[in-house]
């Protein structure tokens, strides 16, 4: 069973809506940017470029910001690229551990489809990419 179904059903949703809108082409920040009213527009709670911070024995060595955080359990990282790739994939799993937020979308609006790929953190040692 998928963790927050309903959730990332609607956005999912958001991300067609933003797609069908702006259509293909442009660069990240705009997708960011409507993305973000979008999700609003459906009374979800966003945060823009969260922080988290990366630690090492007890202390920070470092920041991750996360494109998108949707009601503090969805972390989103938004792409305009040709398509995605296992560094993009491994970036989202990095804020799925870091943050220890239960799950992760990685999504691509360059095309004249929108892809994305939904990750699940269901434990600190267990992490399954879910299409």
């Amino acid at each position: 069973m998928l963790l927050y179904k309903s959730l990332t059903e609607n956005i999912i949703g958001a991300f067609y809506d933003v797609h069908a809108q702006l259509g293909p082409g442009l660069l990240e920040k705009p997708y960011r940017n409507a993305l973000m009213l979008a999700l609003m527009k459906r009374g979800l709670a966003v945060t823009k470029e969260q922080q988290f911070d990366v630690c090492f024995d007890g202390m920070s060595i470092g920041k991750y910001f996360a494109d998108i955080v949707v009601e503090d359990k969805v972390v989103l990282e938004i792409k305009a690229v040709r398509e995605l790739d296992g560094d993009m994939m491994a970036q989202v799993i990095n804020y799925l551990n870091i943050s220890g937020l239960p799950v992760g979308i990685l999504v691509n609006f360059r095309n004249a489809t929108v892809t994305f790929r939904r990750f699940e953190n269901r434990s600190p040692n267990y992490l399954s990419s879910l299409e």
